[in-house]
């Protein structure tokens, strides 16, 4: 996706920005894929933008994203249909809705379930003792393990991939999953749920 805070357009290929939606930037890096135009990225480019400097700002500003790329996916929906541009139909857009849309919705219903069964187990442990408990503990430690190790890995590749990145900040990485994932889960879901509702997002 083309970054609305340093994209430049030509206005041969989208017109003019979009008011139908709240993700311009997307909207537009879709468009631009759709009429057959390539997008080119400069590494060397430099934006200035205003950031969230508050929880309640950060959190409005995700919001308004979600609800936006729920606007995009809805908007182009025809891709689907027509097939056309393919690596779009195919990955880009099933991409979106699995992991930006699906995955957010259904993670705290995962994480809720996670915590259910560690004070499950913690009671088993109290009642029964270690020996009958340790097989379910060590899987349950063996799937954390799992998923942290993928996370670390390909957060190494994403670093190695970009040379102007010089130190690979790992231990923020796994903190994210639990201080800044929760919180743009919940976010999401507020997007699905003002779209379903149908209001009108400013």
């Amino acid at each position: 996706m083309v970054p609305g805070a340093v994209g430049a357009w030509r206005r041969a290929a989208v017109g003019g920005y979009p008011t139908d939606t709240l993700a311009e930037d997307q909207d537009l890096t879709i468009v631009i894929q759709h009429v057959g135009w390539r997008t080119g990225y400069d590494i060397e480019a430099v934006a200035w933008t205003e950031a969230p400097e508050t929880f309640r700002s950060l959190a409005k500003q995700r919001s308004r994203w979600s609800y936006g790329t729920l606007q995009c996916l809805w908007k182009h929906r025809c891709i689907f249909r027509t097939r056309k541009p393919v690596a779009l139909a195919l990955f880009g857009l099933p991409r979106a809705w699995l992991f930006q849309i699906a995955f957010a919705v259904v993670s705290p219903i995962i994480e809720f379930a996670l915590v259910v069964n560690i004070f499950e187990t913690a009671l088993r442990i109290h009642q029964h003792g270690w020996s009958q408990t340790q097989s379910d503990v060590l899987l349950m430690g063996a799937y954390w393990l799992a998923f942290t190790s993928i996370d670390i890995v390909w957060g190494a590749v994403a670093y190695w991939l970009d040379p102007r990145e010089r130190r690979y900040t790992v231990h923020l990485l796994v903190a994210r999953r639990y201080i800044y994932c929760q919180p743009m889960c919940w976010v999401v879901l507020k997007a699905v749920s003002a779209a379903l509702r149908g209001p009108s997002v400013g």
